[in-house]
């Protein structure tokens, strides 16, 4: 069963993201993201992929 069939759900009602517990979310949650910039890590991300597809250029299945 997925979450979303669990009946529990159906007592949340309709719940509503005010500002408040918006503001309290992005309070919590800054201290455990990472706070490196999202551009650096796509960077990271890009030269990683990028190094992988280098080396295994040629190796493995035919296209």
């Amino acid at each position: 069963m997925s979450a979303l069939e669990d009946p529990g759900w159906d007592d949340l009602g309709t719940p509503h993201l005010d500002e408040a517990t918006a503001a309290r979310l992005v309070e919590n949650l800054s201290s455990t993201a990472d706070p490196r910039d999202i551009r650096a890590l796509a960077a990271k991300r890009d030269a990683l992929l990028t190094a992988v597809v280098a080396a295994t250029h040629g190796h493995g299945a035919s296209h």
